[in-house]
């Protein structure tokens, strides 16, 4: 059986009941990575320019998208897709 001390503040209560202390050191502190590995090996570059061009390809979209019942879809399929310089690619880049 477990034997439980009084818990002073709420980070010793959990990592008595989840064992966060544990986790961390083996999961960050103690991890063993390669010494030859790069950032762009590690798929983080990868993931930022993604992160970016969604933002970029968001921000775009969003200056000539009309929220409105009646205008929505055109804003989309008349103004993006057709009177904006590379809309159509903004569009398609934008998963959304």
């Amino acid at each position: 059986m477990a034997k439980f001390t009084k818990a002073t503040s709420v980070k010793d209560w959990l990592n008595q009941r989840l064992a966060i202390e544990k986790v961390e050191k083996v999961m960050a502190s103690e991890y063993w990575i390669p010494k030859n590995i790069n950032f762009l090996w590690a798929m983080g570059m990868v993931l930022a320019i993604t992160f970016a061009l969604l933002l970029v390809s968001g921000i775009f979209l969003l200056m000539y998208y009309q929220p409105n019942v009646e205008t929505a879809f055109d804003s989309v399929n008349y103004t993006i897709m057709q009177e904006v310089g590379f809309g159509w690619l903004w569009r398609h880049v934008f998963p959304f």
